[in-house]
């Protein structure tokens, strides 16, 4: 099935932000060092670094994509951080929200 719209954008972020940098054989720039952060200890500065990555993934990578807002929400106990997005798409004013759980499994 073909996504399009909204979902073909949600697929496309949610595809970038899981893509370590590097990864992409003939693209290594393509991608972001979200899944780093996971590794390092959690302290105040560890959401908004992981919002600035975030941001700066999207802004570089998908310019269908206009961010409203990005919500992380690290929690120490349990390794994982939740991160929502809320965006719209070029041409159309309907906020559309991406939740991604990120866990740390190493």
């Amino acid at each position: 099935a073909q996504l399009v719209n909204e979902e073909a954008v949600k697929t496309s972020i949610r595809n970038l932000l899981l893509t370590n940098r590097g990864d992409r054989l003939f693209n290594s720039g393509l991608g972001s060092d979200i899944r780093a952060l996971l590794f390092d200890n959690a302290g105040p500065a560890t959401e908004q670094i992981l919002s600035d990555y975030v941001r700066k993934t999207i802004e570089n990578y998908e310019p269908r994509a206009n961010i409203i807002d990005i919500v992380v929400n690290v929690e120490t106990d349990d390794n994982t951080a939740n991160v929502g997005i809320v965006f719209n798409v070029i041409n159309n004013s309907e906020p559309v929200v991406l939740e991604l759980v990120l866990n740390r499994i190493r």
